[in-house]
């Protein structure tokens, strides 16, 4: 039986995803993160400016690992970076038609 632990935070290919998510993570915005186990199964609750967009991204990072473990596929960084990608744009577009409105 699988835990919810276990599927976001303990199993070996998810702890190499959060590895390369935290590198992707400090390219990216040049802001070292370490993410606890709570902090990925919970959310961040930092309210600084920098933490804001980590919350969404490690929201969605959780939706492709699940999602990825319902289809029995490897977590992959770029596959994420994909799907992230996706709903930001999606995101966006929302955003703006609201703004219009």
């Amino acid at each position: 039986m699988q835990t919810i632990t276990h599927l976001f935070v303990t199993c070996p290919n998810v702890q190499q995803f959060w590895t390369y998510f935290t590198d992707w993570w400090y390219r990216k915005n040049n802001i070292v993160i370490t993410l606890s186990e709570a902090q990925i199964l919970y959310g961040i609750t930092d309210t600084v400016p920098q933490c804001l967009g980590l919350n969404l991204c490690t929201i969605i990072a959780k939706y492709y690992i699940y999602t990825a473990s319902r289809n029995e596929e490897d977590n992959f960084l770029n596959a994420f970076l994909a799907i992230l990608k996706n709903k930001i744009q999606i995101e966006t577009s929302r955003a703006k038609v609201q703004v219009k409105l």
